[in-house]
Protein backbone atom coordinates (compact mmCIF):
# COMPACT_ATOMS: atom_id res chain seq x y z
CA UNK A 1 0.00 0.00 0.00
CA UNK A 2 0.89 3.30 -0.88
CA UNK A 3 2.05 5.65 2.18
CA UNK A 4 -0.45 8.55 2.31
CA UNK A 5 2.22 11.42 1.48
CA UNK A 6 3.34 9.76 -1.57
CA UNK A 7 -0.11 9.23 -2.87
CA UNK A 8 -0.97 13.13 -1.71
CA UNK A 9 1.81 14.37 -4.33
CA UNK A 10 1.33 11.74 -7.36
CA UNK A 11 -1.84 13.78 -7.21
CA UNK A 12 -0.71 17.48 -7.27
CA UNK A 13 1.74 15.84 -9.48
CA UNK A 14 -1.62 14.82 -11.87
CA UNK A 15 -3.51 18.02 -11.42
CA UNK A 16 0.09 19.64 -12.35
CA UNK A 17 0.42 17.86 -15.73
CA UNK A 18 -3.44 17.96 -16.56
CA UNK A 19 -3.51 22.33 -16.06
CA UNK A 20 0.03 22.11 -18.53
CA UNK A 21 -1.47 19.95 -20.97
CA UNK A 22 -4.52 21.73 -21.28
CA UNK A 23 -2.53 24.91 -21.37
CA UNK A 24 -0.70 23.84 -23.83
CA UNK A 25 -3.21 22.46 -26.47
CA UNK A 26 -5.78 24.84 -26.01
CA UNK A 27 -5.58 27.81 -28.39
CA UNK A 28 -7.70 30.65 -29.98
CA UNK A 29 -8.44 31.44 -33.25
CA UNK A 30 -6.11 34.21 -33.11
CA UNK A 31 -3.42 31.96 -31.93
CA UNK A 32 -4.24 29.39 -34.85
CA UNK A 33 -3.98 32.28 -37.37
CA UNK A 34 -0.82 34.05 -35.71
CA UNK A 35 1.19 32.79 -38.27
CA UNK A 36 2.81 35.19 -40.96
CA UNK A 37 0.55 33.86 -43.78
CA UNK A 38 -2.33 32.80 -41.64
CA UNK A 39 -3.04 29.22 -41.86
CA UNK A 40 -4.93 26.40 -43.15
CA UNK A 41 -6.64 22.94 -42.70
CA UNK A 42 -6.94 20.60 -45.60
CA UNK A 43 -9.48 18.61 -43.44
CA UNK A 44 -13.04 20.03 -42.21
CA UNK A 45 -14.32 22.58 -40.10
CA UNK A 46 -16.63 22.23 -38.08
CA UNK A 47 -18.48 24.96 -36.19
CA UNK A 48 -21.05 24.76 -33.91
CA UNK A 49 -22.11 20.77 -34.37
CA UNK A 50 -20.17 17.74 -34.04
CA UNK A 51 -18.27 16.42 -36.92
CA UNK A 52 -19.88 14.13 -39.43
CA UNK A 53 -17.97 10.71 -40.48
CA UNK A 54 -19.92 10.73 -43.85
CA UNK A 55 -18.99 14.15 -44.79
CA UNK A 56 -16.91 13.29 -48.01
CA UNK A 57 -15.61 17.28 -49.17
CA UNK A 58 -13.41 19.19 -47.53
CA UNK A 59 -15.66 22.67 -46.31
CA UNK A 60 -16.41 24.70 -43.61
CA UNK A 61 -19.61 23.50 -41.69
CA UNK A 62 -21.86 25.65 -39.94
CA UNK A 63 -24.34 24.47 -37.86
CA UNK A 64 -26.06 28.03 -37.60
CA UNK A 65 -25.93 31.00 -38.53
CA UNK A 66 -22.86 33.40 -40.06
CA UNK A 67 -22.93 37.12 -38.61
CA UNK A 68 -22.24 39.44 -40.49
CA UNK A 69 -21.18 42.54 -38.37
CA UNK A 70 -21.59 46.10 -40.70
CA UNK A 71 -18.91 48.61 -40.83
CA UNK A 72 -18.77 52.06 -42.19
CA UNK A 73 -17.06 50.95 -45.22
CA UNK A 74 -18.29 51.30 -48.78
CA UNK A 75 -17.86 48.76 -51.18
CA UNK A 76 -14.56 46.91 -51.42
CA UNK A 77 -11.90 48.92 -53.43
CA UNK A 78 -8.62 48.71 -54.73
CA UNK A 79 -7.61 45.09 -55.42
CA UNK A 80 -10.30 43.73 -52.52
CA UNK A 81 -12.28 45.58 -55.05
CA UNK A 82 -12.13 42.29 -57.22
CA UNK A 83 -13.49 39.69 -55.12
CA UNK A 84 -16.64 38.97 -54.51
CA UNK A 85 -17.55 40.33 -51.24
CA UNK A 86 -20.90 40.24 -48.94
CA UNK A 87 -21.82 43.13 -46.70
CA UNK A 88 -23.82 43.69 -43.45
CA UNK A 89 -24.56 47.99 -43.59
CA UNK A 90 -24.17 49.06 -39.89
CA UNK A 91 -23.93 52.38 -40.00
CA UNK A 92 -25.86 55.36 -41.04
CA UNK A 93 -22.14 56.72 -42.34
CA UNK A 94 -21.72 57.00 -46.41
CA UNK A 95 -23.93 56.34 -49.32
CA UNK A 96 -26.57 54.11 -50.00
CA UNK A 97 -26.47 51.56 -49.14
CA UNK A 98 -24.15 51.85 -46.09
CA UNK A 99 -25.96 55.46 -45.45
CA UNK A 100 -28.91 52.59 -43.26
CA UNK A 101 -28.77 50.03 -41.16
CA UNK A 102 -28.35 46.32 -41.69
CA UNK A 103 -29.00 46.07 -45.76
CA UNK A 104 -27.84 43.03 -47.46
CA UNK A 105 -25.01 43.95 -50.35
CA UNK A 106 -23.40 41.12 -52.62
CA UNK A 107 -20.27 42.45 -54.51
CA UNK A 108 -19.93 40.67 -57.81
CA UNK A 109 -16.25 42.20 -57.72
CA UNK A 110 -14.24 41.42 -60.86
CA UNK A 111 -15.11 44.00 -63.91
CA UNK A 112 -17.55 42.32 -66.28
CA UNK A 113 -18.49 39.23 -63.55
CA UNK A 114 -22.04 38.72 -62.63
CA UNK A 115 -24.25 37.88 -59.57
CA UNK A 116 -25.51 33.81 -60.46
CA UNK A 117 -28.06 32.11 -58.47
CA UNK A 118 -27.64 28.24 -59.46
CA UNK A 119 -30.28 25.19 -58.58
CA UNK A 120 -30.90 21.74 -59.50
CA UNK A 121 -29.75 18.42 -58.51
CA UNK A 122 -27.58 18.69 -61.70
CA UNK A 123 -27.00 22.52 -60.76
CA UNK A 124 -27.53 25.52 -63.46
CA UNK A 125 -27.80 28.84 -63.78
CA UNK A 126 -31.61 29.97 -62.66
CA UNK A 127 -31.08 33.62 -62.59
CA UNK A 128 -28.37 36.09 -63.16
CA UNK A 129 -27.38 40.20 -62.09
CA UNK A 130 -25.41 40.98 -65.25
CA UNK A 131 -22.87 43.75 -64.43
CA UNK A 132 -25.23 45.91 -65.90
CA UNK A 133 -27.83 45.90 -64.05
CA UNK A 134 -29.68 43.36 -66.48
CA UNK A 135 -31.72 40.67 -64.52
CA UNK A 136 -32.40 37.48 -66.46
CA UNK A 137 -34.70 34.49 -65.05
CA UNK A 138 -34.23 31.39 -67.12
CA UNK A 139 -31.56 33.41 -69.40
CA UNK A 140 -27.49 34.30 -68.60
CA UNK A 141 -28.06 36.74 -71.45
CA UNK A 142 -30.86 39.04 -70.69
CA UNK A 143 -31.47 41.99 -73.25
CA UNK A 144 -33.52 43.98 -71.04
CA UNK A 145 -33.60 45.48 -67.82
CA UNK A 146 -35.77 42.17 -66.71
CA UNK A 147 -35.86 38.75 -69.05
CA UNK A 148 -38.09 36.32 -68.31
CA UNK A 149 -37.36 33.25 -70.72
CA UNK A 150 -39.47 29.79 -71.21
CA UNK A 151 -41.69 30.72 -68.13
CA UNK A 152 -44.31 32.99 -67.21
CA UNK A 153 -44.73 35.80 -64.46
CA UNK A 154 -47.37 35.41 -61.79
CA UNK A 155 -48.89 38.74 -60.57
CA UNK A 156 -51.57 37.57 -57.87
CA UNK A 157 -55.14 38.79 -57.94
CA UNK A 158 -56.08 41.89 -56.11
CA UNK A 159 -55.37 45.99 -55.93
CA UNK A 160 -51.93 46.73 -56.67
CA UNK A 161 -51.03 43.53 -57.86
CA UNK A 162 -50.20 44.65 -61.47
CA UNK A 163 -47.73 44.54 -64.34
CA UNK A 164 -47.15 48.37 -65.09
CA UNK A 165 -46.13 50.10 -68.07
CA UNK A 166 -45.67 53.68 -68.13
CA UNK A 167 -50.12 54.71 -67.81
CA UNK A 168 -50.98 51.28 -69.27
CA UNK A 169 -51.07 48.19 -66.30
CA UNK A 170 -52.42 44.70 -66.58
CA UNK A 171 -53.87 42.32 -63.79
CA UNK A 172 -56.39 40.44 -62.13
CA UNK A 173 -59.08 41.76 -59.92
CA UNK A 174 -60.29 40.10 -56.52
CA UNK A 175 -64.07 40.87 -56.36
CA UNK A 176 -65.27 39.17 -59.62
CA UNK A 177 -61.88 37.36 -60.76
CA UNK A 178 -61.36 39.20 -63.60
CA UNK A 179 -58.77 39.63 -65.50
CA UNK A 180 -58.08 43.71 -67.01
CA UNK A 181 -55.79 45.67 -68.50
CA UNK A 182 -56.64 49.82 -67.79
CA UNK A 183 -54.93 52.68 -69.26
CA UNK A 184 -54.98 55.40 -66.75
CA UNK A 185 -57.03 53.53 -64.85
CA UNK A 186 -54.87 51.84 -61.74
CA UNK A 187 -56.84 49.49 -59.36
CA UNK A 188 -56.87 50.66 -56.27
CA UNK A 189 -59.32 48.39 -54.23
CA UNK A 190 -61.15 45.13 -55.01
CA UNK A 191 -63.25 44.58 -52.58
CA UNK A 192 -67.08 44.69 -52.51
CA UNK A 193 -66.34 46.64 -55.89
CA UNK A 194 -63.68 47.15 -58.20
CA UNK A 195 -62.25 51.26 -57.65
CA UNK A 196 -59.51 52.70 -59.97
CA UNK A 197 -57.95 56.04 -59.53
CA UNK A 198 -56.22 57.47 -62.52
CA UNK A 199 -52.59 58.25 -63.12
CA UNK A 200 -52.83 61.20 -64.30
CA UNK A 201 -56.16 63.09 -63.10
CA UNK A 202 -56.72 64.74 -66.46
CA UNK A 203 -58.27 63.20 -69.81
CA UNK A 204 -60.13 59.99 -69.76
CA UNK A 205 -59.45 56.54 -68.62
CA UNK A 206 -60.27 53.04 -70.41
CA UNK A 207 -60.48 49.63 -68.85
CA UNK A 208 -60.93 46.47 -70.83
CA UNK A 209 -62.01 43.51 -68.69
CA UNK A 210 -63.16 40.13 -69.37
CA UNK A 211 -64.44 37.74 -67.09
CA UNK A 212 -63.49 34.15 -65.49
CA UNK A 213 -67.04 33.31 -66.37
CA UNK A 214 -66.01 33.61 -70.57
CA UNK A 215 -68.31 36.07 -70.89
CA UNK A 216 -65.80 38.03 -73.59
CA UNK A 217 -64.13 41.57 -73.47
CA UNK A 218 -65.94 44.54 -71.94
CA UNK A 219 -64.16 47.88 -72.57
CA UNK A 220 -65.39 50.72 -69.98
CA UNK A 221 -64.40 54.40 -70.38
CA UNK A 222 -64.80 57.72 -68.12
CA UNK A 223 -63.71 61.40 -68.23
CA UNK A 224 -61.82 61.77 -64.78
CA UNK A 225 -63.51 65.58 -64.02
CA UNK A 226 -64.05 64.74 -60.11
CA UNK A 227 -62.24 66.24 -57.89
CA UNK A 228 -62.18 62.63 -55.90
CA UNK A 229 -59.39 60.35 -57.15
CA UNK A 230 -61.21 57.54 -56.52
CA UNK A 231 -63.61 56.00 -59.13
CA UNK A 232 -65.96 52.85 -58.54
CA UNK A 233 -66.15 50.61 -62.15
CA UNK A 234 -69.72 50.92 -62.11
CA UNK A 235 -69.24 54.61 -62.91
CA UNK A 236 -67.85 53.71 -66.37
CA UNK A 237 -69.70 53.62 -69.19
CA UNK A 238 -69.60 50.39 -71.03
CA UNK A 239 -68.99 51.18 -75.00
CA UNK A 240 -67.85 48.43 -76.21
CA UNK A 241 -67.98 44.63 -75.66
CA UNK A 242 -66.72 41.26 -77.52
CA UNK A 243 -68.38 38.56 -77.24
CA UNK A 244 -67.12 35.06 -76.73
CA UNK A 245 -68.65 33.78 -80.39
CA UNK A 246 -66.84 36.82 -81.64
CA UNK A 247 -69.63 39.41 -82.52
CA UNK A 248 -68.76 43.06 -81.30
CA UNK A 249 -70.88 45.52 -79.76
CA UNK A 250 -70.26 49.30 -80.07
CA UNK A 251 -72.46 51.36 -77.42
CA UNK A 252 -74.15 48.21 -76.40
CA UNK A 253 -73.73 44.60 -74.82
CA UNK A 254 -76.72 43.01 -76.34
CA UNK A 255 -75.30 42.00 -80.41
CA UNK A 256 -78.49 39.09 -80.67
CA UNK A 257 -77.67 37.35 -84.10
CA UNK A 258 -75.41 39.68 -85.26
CA UNK A 259 -71.69 39.99 -85.58
CA UNK A 260 -72.11 43.88 -85.45
CA UNK A 261 -74.50 45.57 -83.42
CA UNK A 262 -73.76 49.36 -83.26
CA UNK A 263 -76.34 51.79 -80.92
CA UNK A 264 -75.91 54.99 -82.53
CA UNK A 265 -74.97 56.28 -86.40
CA UNK A 266 -71.73 54.44 -88.62
CA UNK A 267 -70.11 56.83 -91.06
CA UNK A 268 -68.41 55.46 -93.94
CA UNK A 269 -66.87 56.22 -97.09
CA UNK A 270 -68.15 52.94 -98.37
CA UNK A 271 -69.89 49.98 -97.25
CA UNK A 272 -69.75 46.77 -99.25
CA UNK A 273 -72.15 44.07 -99.09
CA UNK A 274 -71.99 40.85 -100.25
CA UNK A 275 -75.12 38.98 -101.48
CA UNK A 276 -76.26 35.91 -102.96
CA UNK A 277 -78.38 36.68 -106.30
CA UNK A 278 -79.84 40.13 -108.06
CA UNK A 279 -83.01 41.78 -109.45
CA UNK A 280 -81.68 41.28 -113.34
CA UNK A 281 -84.62 38.19 -113.12
CA UNK A 282 -87.09 40.76 -114.10
CA UNK A 283 -85.55 41.53 -117.74
CA UNK A 284 -85.84 37.56 -118.44
CA UNK A 285 -88.31 36.75 -121.31
CA UNK A 286 -89.95 34.36 -119.02
CA UNK A 287 -90.88 36.70 -116.20
CA UNK A 288 -94.11 37.63 -115.33
CA UNK A 289 -94.59 41.28 -114.99
CA UNK A 290 -97.38 42.31 -113.00
CA UNK A 291 -100.42 43.33 -114.08
CA UNK A 292 -100.75 47.21 -112.99
CA UNK A 293 -104.52 46.92 -112.27
CA UNK A 294 -103.16 43.91 -109.72
CA UNK A 295 -100.68 46.03 -108.16
CA UNK A 296 -103.27 48.93 -107.64
CA UNK A 297 -105.20 46.39 -106.16
CA UNK A 298 -102.44 45.25 -103.91
CA UNK A 299 -101.47 48.84 -102.69
CA UNK A 300 -105.53 49.42 -101.51
CA UNK A 301 -105.32 46.25 -99.79
CA UNK A 302 -102.31 46.31 -97.82
CA UNK A 303 -100.85 50.29 -98.38
CA UNK A 304 -97.88 48.92 -99.19
CA UNK A 305 -95.36 47.30 -102.63
CA UNK A 306 -95.55 43.37 -102.61
CA UNK A 307 -92.35 42.16 -101.34
CA UNK A 308 -91.79 45.75 -99.53
CA UNK A 309 -91.52 45.20 -95.57
CA UNK A 310 -94.42 47.51 -94.04
CA UNK A 311 -93.34 50.03 -91.24
CA UNK A 312 -94.16 48.27 -88.63
CA UNK A 313 -92.05 44.64 -89.36
CA UNK A 314 -89.17 47.77 -89.82
CA UNK A 315 -89.77 49.03 -86.80
CA UNK A 316 -89.48 46.05 -84.89
CA UNK A 317 -87.45 43.76 -87.11
CA UNK A 318 -85.51 46.51 -88.98
CA UNK A 319 -83.94 45.88 -92.63
CA UNK A 320 -80.88 43.86 -94.12
CA UNK A 321 -79.28 45.94 -96.90
CA UNK A 322 -78.68 43.52 -99.18
CA UNK A 323 -82.00 42.12 -99.52
CA UNK A 324 -83.62 44.99 -99.18
CA UNK A 325 -81.18 46.95 -102.11
CA UNK A 326 -82.27 43.57 -103.89
CA UNK A 327 -86.14 43.87 -103.43
CA UNK A 328 -85.65 47.93 -104.34
CA UNK A 329 -84.00 47.05 -107.37
CA UNK A 330 -86.41 44.48 -108.64
CA UNK A 331 -89.25 47.24 -108.05
CA UNK A 332 -87.26 49.58 -110.10
CA UNK A 333 -86.49 47.00 -113.13
CA UNK A 334 -90.54 46.10 -112.80
CA UNK A 335 -90.78 50.32 -113.01
CA UNK A 336 -88.90 50.67 -115.91
CA UNK A 337 -90.39 47.73 -118.05
CA UNK A 338 -93.82 49.47 -117.30
CA UNK A 339 -92.36 52.68 -118.64
CA UNK A 340 -91.13 50.69 -121.41
CA UNK A 341 -94.73 49.90 -122.41
CA UNK A 342 -95.88 53.24 -121.85
CA UNK A 343 -93.97 54.46 -123.57
CA UNK A 344 -94.63 52.28 -126.86
CA UNK A 345 -98.27 52.87 -126.05
CA UNK A 346 -97.90 56.52 -126.16
CA UNK A 347 -96.16 56.19 -129.47
CA UNK A 348 -98.97 54.43 -130.82
CA UNK A 349 -101.64 56.97 -129.80
CA UNK A 350 -99.22 59.90 -131.48
CA UNK A 351 -99.78 57.69 -134.50
CA UNK A 352 -103.05 56.82 -134.81
CA UNK A 353 -103.83 61.16 -133.62
CA UNK A 354 -101.47 62.01 -136.26
CA UNK A 355 -103.25 59.53 -138.53
CA UNK A 356 -106.73 61.60 -137.52
CA UNK A 357 -105.20 64.44 -137.63
CA UNK A 358 -104.56 63.81 -141.56
CA UNK A 359 -107.99 62.97 -142.17
CA UNK A 360 -109.52 66.01 -140.71
CA UNK A 361 -107.21 68.10 -142.39
CA UNK A 362 -108.00 66.32 -146.10
CA UNK A 363 -111.72 66.64 -145.16
CA UNK A 364 -111.29 70.65 -144.16
CA UNK A 365 -109.46 71.14 -147.91
CA UNK A 366 -112.30 69.29 -149.29
CA UNK A 367 -114.68 71.11 -148.02
CA UNK A 368 -113.25 74.53 -149.51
Amino acid sequence: MMPKVNLVKTLVLSASFLTWTHSAFSQTLEEVASKPNGNYTTKNIWIGMAPDATATEQALNIGGRIKLLGTANAYTPGIDGTQPTIYRSGTSAGTYPFNTYDNLVLQAGIVNKDIVMVTGNTPAPRMVIKNDGFIGVGTTSPTTKLDVRDGSININPGANNVFRIGYANMGNTTYGNSPYIGFNAFLYSSNGSNVFTPLNNSGAGLVIKGDDAGSGLHFYQRTFNNPSPYYDLNTFTEVMTLTPNGALGIGTNSTGVHKLAVEGSIGARKVKVNVSGWADFVFDPSYDLPKLADVERYVKEHRKLEGIPSAEEVNNEGIELGDMNKRLLQKVEELTLYLIEMKKENEELKAQNQQILDRVTVLEKKQK
